[in-house]
């Protein structure tokens, strides 16, 4: 009974101070419940960005280079027992061929100046590795239009082209003339161009 009393008669100014203590600590009580909240927000940020994934993709690409070779091959000629045609030969020095899968080999014959009509003409690649012809293609058309042939992967294979090593060829192109005549001037260019397969 005597604590009834006492708290009865409590100072009103201590009463006051007591209700802002226990305001006090309900503001202190929501602003942890604040922070927790807001740290659970931002740690469910950070794990979804942990959670993002992003995609890194490449190809390796097809690589192939020529080295070596000569720019200009002279042609030898010779004359035939008739006397009024001959033969026009050239063979090019070793032209190397790397690649990091066996290529296609396009190979172009142009006839870039000819006075008189050709009557056969004709290009040939040769392994110099396997001592062999890989391919020709040779025409007997007198129209001096360009000859084409490509060589194949499968054929490259055949004549052991290894990948990432040089392999040489050398480049053979000939040339009948029905008529040939001192000093005049023939000319033709081989175009190579390596293919993926």
């Amino acid at each position: 009974m005597k604590l009834k009393r006492q708290t009865d008669v409590l100072n009103p100014d201590e009463r006051v101070d007591f209700c802002f203590f226990r305001d006090k600590q309900k503001l202190i009580g929501l602003v942890l419940l604040a922070m927790a909240y807001a740290f659970d927000l931002t740690c469910s940020r950070v794990n979804a960005a942990i959670e993002d994934v992003t995609s890194f993709t490449a190809t390796v690409p097809f690589a192939c280079s020529f080295s070596g070779g000569s720019d200009v091959v002279e042609m030898a000629y010779t004359k035939n027992d008739n006397g009024s045609s001959g033969l026009l030969l050239g063979t090019s020095e070793a032209l190397s061929i790397t690649s990091n899968q066996l290529p296609r080999l396009s190979v172009t014959l142009n006839t870039v100046l000819a006075p008189r009509n050709i009557g056969f003409r004709g290009v040939f690649i040769r392994s110099i590795q396997q001592n062999r012809q890989i391919q020709s293609k040779t025409t007997g058309s007198v129209s001096n239009a360009p000859i084409s042939t490509t060589i194949s992967a499968s054929k490259f294979s055949q004549f052991g082209f290894a990948t990432d090593s040089s392999y040489d060829i050398n480049l053979t192109v000939s040339a009948l003339l029905s008529n040939s005549f001192p000093f005049e001037e023939y000319q033709f260019d081989v175009l190579l161009t390596c293919l993926a397969p």
